[in-house]
């Protein structure tokens, strides 16, 4: 509470007295309780702060990365970094904190159970494809997430094969799952023949590429702004840039039988949603998303 002293002065001399009155307003030092709350927020979420003290007023220092409401301590989100977060009392008095906000975690692509070949089955969060007992011609399975716009880079690794009937690349929504590689919507590459080359419209196309086989690292880097596919083994660049891709473009998983026994491939996906093997290719993101 502020507090009023009354100051009175006297003046003596030799011919008069005279008396001076004067009433100071001292203002008692003011404190505002520290601001409470969650001080993390990923850009585009909310997070609620509050002070013990009532009827101030909230602001955000900067408000591209976080904005606050004024009456609510409700904080917004923006941008990744941080703001400092202010609560003003009517009389000047503040508390004072900062608010960092994070990018929020991309939503990661899978290989999608409502968009695979009866026979195959998918296991480990929709990441890991069995095809052990597959015995029709073709099959495959295709991603959640499909991708019209930026730079991706994914990695898969073969758990088990079967004289290299597996196939691995990408295709557009159209493609036909038991038609990898030999329709114009798909561009695949199989283990023990990729040295042949890319596997689309029934042909091969491309050169300089290596097989592949149990336990390697198999990179995919997905230009969708340029619609082109760079594949990687092993961390180095495998076979001629594939161009010509179609406007969404999907990551795809499957196996050719040849007519076999029922044997077949197994492998592990990584869509970015844990630490990839390799770093991705500059100016490529970690994951498709």
């Amino acid at each position: 509470m502020d507090r009023l002293l009354i100051i009175m002065f006297l003046f003596f001399s030799a011919n008069c007295n005279a008396q001076y009155t004067e009433a100071v307003l001292f203002k008692q030092p003011c404190a505002v309780p520290a601001i409470a709350g969650t001080l993390t927020v990923n850009a585009g979420s909310t997070t609620s702060l509050s002070d013990a003290a009532t009827g101030g007023a909230w602001a955000s220092s900067v408000t591209s990365t976080a904005i606050v409401g004024n009456s609510t301590g409700v904080v917004t989100g923006v941008a990744a970094g941080t703001s400092m977060i202010t609560y003003t009392m009517s009389l000047g008095c503040y508390a004072i904190t900062t608010v960092t906000v994070h990018n929020a975690a991309p939503a990661y692509a899978t290989l999608n159970p409502s968009d695979i070949t009866s026979g195959l089955t998918l296991s480990g969060g929709n990441l890991t494809i069995d095809m052990v007992g597959f015995t029709s011609p073709n099959g495959g399975c295709r991603t959640t997430v499909g991708v019209s716009s930026g730079k991706y880079y994914i990695e898969l690794k073969q758990n088990s094969s079967f004289n290299g009937s597996d196939m691995i690349g990408v295709c557009s929504g159209a493609a036909d799952m038991t038609a990898l590689g030999q329709d114009a919507n798909s561009w695949v590459i199989n283990g023990q023949y990729a040295y042949l080359g890319v596997n689309h419209s029934g042909g091969f196309n491309g050169s300089g590429f290596s097989n592949y086989t149990t336990g390697d690292v198999n990179g995919l880097a997905i230009d969708a702004d340029a619609k082109t596919l760079q594949f990687y083994l092993n961390n180095s660049p495998n076979g001629a840039l594939i161009t010509g891709l179609p406007s969404t473009i999907y990551v795809v998983v499957g196996q050719n039988n040849l007519g076999f026994l029922a044997n077949g491939c197994n492998w592990t996906t990584n869509f970015g949603a844990t630490t990839l093997t390799y770093s991705p290719p500059a100016g490529f993101n970690a994951g498709l998303y």
